[in-house]
Formats: structure tokens, sequence, C-alpha cells
């Protein structure tokens, strides 16, 4: 069973294929003080843990890194399927656990935080009207240990094949040097990719990539 706490004195109950919606008494001795309503979740959608996400949303969360979202309809205590949003954590591939929860700790910041090893990534997840949440990396770390500032671009594409230089967009090739560095259209960030005056800047494109990937780099 999990507890969910939805804002407004509401608990929700739940198991994997049903919920329960309670109105909560903070000062009595019975807590679950009435029976708001029940829901229960279609088979044929993402299982996973919950979440409240504020804005009326009610989140299930998969160890695989997706998410969903629905609409909890407030004047009823209803909970509204199918979805009205799903997507996927950034950053996730470290996190391939059974013990890994999606906690929001306000609106706007969430934790990916796995229960056994104490590691954790926060995110900044920004809901529109539309309820769609657009989340942002912002660091990882150790809930003991502290946490890692976000890699710089130039580092990250440093550390890319050449193949994922060109799939990259903040970063390109610069076929003098046979390095990938953080870059746009125009060319590097930092420096220039010249050789005799003439520009060797590679800069990712879809129809590119299949050519310059086959070629002899």
């Amino acid at each position: 069973w999990e507890l969910t706490y939805l804002g407004m004195n509401q608990l929700m109950v739940s198991s994997d294929n049903s919920s329960s919606i309670f109105q909560i008494n903070r000062q009595g001795e019975d807590v679950l003080v009435t029976s708001l309503g029940d829901h229960h979740w279609s088979p044929n959608g993402l299982h996973g843990r919950f979440m409240y996400v504020g804005h009326d949303l009610i989140g299930r969360f998969a160890n695989n890194g997706n998410f969903v979202l629905f609409s909890l309809l407030r004047e009823t205590s209803a909970i509204e399927e199918p979805a009205v949003f799903s997507a996927s954590v950034p950053n996730f591939d470290v996190f391939i656990s059974n013990n890994v929860i999606l906690e929001p700790l306000s609106q706007d910041m969430w934790y990916l935080f796995d229960y056994k090893t104490g590691e954790y990534k926060s995110y900044n997840c920004l809901i529109d009207d539309a309820k769609k949440a657009e989340c942002t990396y912002l660091n990882s770390g150790h809930i003991t240990k502290g946490y890692q500032c976000k890699p710089s671009a130039a580092a990250v594409c440093s550390n890319m094949t050449r193949v994922q230089c060109l799939r990259s967009k903040h970063c390109g090739y610069c076929l003098s040097t046979k390095t990938c560095v953080e870059g746009g259209e125009l060319g590097p960030i930092d420096g220039k990719c010249e050789e005799n005056g003439e520009s060797m800047w590679i800069y990712s494109s879809s129809d590119f990539i299949k050519s310059f990937a086959s070629s002899s780099l």
C-alpha cells in the first residue's frame, strides 16, 4: 500500500490496481474521516509508484524512467483516465533499479531517489496550463556525501564519440583537431575550427549524419 498526500487535507491510499481518497482530520484520533471516492486503474496503463505534483495532478512513475500524469477533479474526488501527459525523466540511465522513487518536494522541484544506495537526481519540472511537465536536470549527488554539479556542455561534448557528437544539438566536430567541442551551426563556442583559412567545422544534421557516420570517420 502507498499513502499519497493530495493537499487540502486529502489522503490517497493506493494499491497497484486501485486508489481511495479520504478527507483527513489532523487534530482528532481518527485520521481518515470521510471516504471521498475510489478509483480502479486501467490494466492497460502505466503501473508504478504514486506521487502528487500539484496543479490537481496525480502521477505514476515506473522504474524505467517513464511517468504519467492524471487529472484529479477536486469537486468529486474523481481521477480521470487516460493520462493527460506522459514523458520520461531526463538523465535516468544510472537509476536502473526497483528501489527508485520520484518525489516532488514542491510543485516544481522533483527528486529521483534510490533509497537503497542514497543516490539522487534533482530536476526543475514546470507544468504549463496544458498540464504538460517540462523537466530540466539540475544536479545529482548522495544524501550523505553531497551533490555534484551538472557537467558543463564542453565536458559533455569532449566525452562523446564522433557519431554522438554529430547527433548532439550542442556539439560539433572539428576535422582539423579531430575533437568534439561545444558549438552551433556557425562554429565552436570557443576558438576557431579552421585549416589554411578554410572552415573544418562539422555541425550535426539529420541528413548529414548517415553519410558522415559511414565515412572514414
